[in-house]
């Protein structure tokens, strides 16, 4: 029966999965049987290297095992045990990505990743399935976009909206079509993102939610400085900020403060743009948080490289080479690299700023994102000045010789370029 129970794991299990899915109550009564198909070559164990040991069967062993399950008609039983196991640890996940756990919380998700596509497969034929595929968006968007899979997400973020029903619980709505809408902008649809921010604040007001209002807020206003309605969206961040202050974490004012930064920052009030990045990145190092404290940093190299201040560019972004290494945050990648296009551009390092340019548009082509109005208006200047001062010839040969690395080899030499340079 286990054994037949096993072939609904995509990539494997751990232990823990495979007791919660089997319906057996004692895990060590589990890890016998486990051990026992082991021994009959029918269980895959791995260990080296991973936080948790995982099982995981040979594909044509698991088909068979399939066929098997499908033939003792209870595979809907079991295919229920394993949704509900990976939204739980989907929701656990969602608790931990703000703090210090979250390089180790992205390892995990990533190990899991097939087991949370099947689950998100199962929702349209249970019962339950619309609110459950609304609680595995709401709960994995950052997953997503660290990974560098926006298509991804945004996919199973659209079927999972399109599939809600009257009855889903309204809060987790909400929570979706924010995480939808966060994916969005991420990808340049700044109108479907303002539609969903729209959406979801008209439920979270009907809740009376503090802390989505706040975070529908931060989003509508971030969607209407992208798309050129500066006049509307300082008011809409500082209700944001009003509201934030109010909530037990902090995480949602730093997040608010880094794009009111952004809106000052695009206005050429350099000053304010500071404190607010300052205020950001203060209060995301108190909660330990990698990428919390990666966005605003990361802006803040850009305002010092446009004050002319590189020695603290550089400094700083040395700073965010790390959070992004240690947090695993893939999807962070072209942000550095266009960062130090830019930077290397302001020191007259034209070459470098070419090579590394080529290497951040081919992060974003990869990864499906789109450059920010706001970051465009940072690093189209740099960029022209490198392509003027190199030539078209010289600068195409750089940029080429940058799309062709990969990201990992590209960071590599930023991070080496930085150290060469920086006291």
């Amino acid at each position: 029966q286990l054994f037949r129970q096993l072939a609904i794991f995509a990539g494997g299990c751990t232990l823990a999965a495979a007791t919660e899915v089997s319906g057996i109550a004692d895990e060590y009564a589990v890890l016998a049987l486990l051990t026992r198909l082991h021994d009959k070559s029918l269980l895959v164990f791995d260990q080296d290297g991973l936080a948790q040991p995982r099982y995981r069967m040979l594909e044509t062993v698991r088909q068979y095992a399939q066929d098997r399950l499908d033939i003792a008609g209870d595979g809907g039983a079991v295919r229920g045990r394993h949704l509900r196991c990976f939204v739980a640890l989907a929701e656990a996940a969602s608790t931990q990505m703000q703090g210090p756990q979250q390089g180790a919380w992205m390892a995990r998700l990533a190990q899991e990743q097939e087991n949370f596509l099947a689950a998100h497969s199962w929702c349209r034929h249970t019962a339950d399935g619309s609110q459950a595929a609304l609680r595995l968006v709401a709960c994995l968007w950052a997953y997503w976009v660290g990974s560098a899979q926006l298509e991804r997400g945004y996919t199973l973020a659209k079927l999972a909206l399109a599939g809600a029903v009257n009855d889903v619980d309204a809060l987790w709505h909400c929570r979706a079509l924010w995480a939808m809408g966060q994916i969005a902008f991420r990808m340049g649809s700044y109108q479907e993102a303002l539609m969903c921010a729209d959406d979801s604040l008209t439920l979270a007001f009907a809740a009376g939610d503090a802390e989505q209002m706040a975070a529908g807020l931060g989003l509508r206003a971030k969607c209407l400085h992208s798309i050129g309605q500066t006049e509307r969206e300082l008011s809409q961040y500082e209700r944001a900020c009003e509201l934030a202050r109010t909530l037990k974490t902090t995480y949602w004012l730093g997040t608010v403060l880094n794009n009111l930064a952004e809106l000052h920052r695009s206005a050429g009030h350099r000053e304010t743009a500071e404190i607010c990045y300052e205020e950001s990145i203060s209060i995301s190092r108190n909660l330990q948080s990698p990428g919390g404290t990666f966005v605003p940093l990361c802006n803040l190299v850009r305002l010092s490289v446009v004050c002319g201040k590189l020695e603290r560019a550089g400094v700083l972004l040395l700073e965010c080479l790390d959070l992004a290494a240690g947090a695993e945050l893939k999807g962070m990648g072209e942000d550095l690299l266009e960062v130090a296009a830019g930077l290397a551009s302001a020191r007259q390092e034209y070459a470098y700023a070419a090579r590394f340019w080529g290497a951040a548009q081919a992060c974003m082509r990869a990864g499906g994102s789109q450059r920010e109005p706001v970051d465009e208006v940072f690093v189209a200047p740099l960029v022209a000045n490198a392509k003027s001062a190199l030539g078209s010839v010289a600068f195409l040969r750089a940029e080429s010789l940058g799309s062709a690395m990969s990201q990992a080899s590209a960071v590599i030499e930023v991070k080496r370029w930085l150290q060469e340079r920086v006291s």
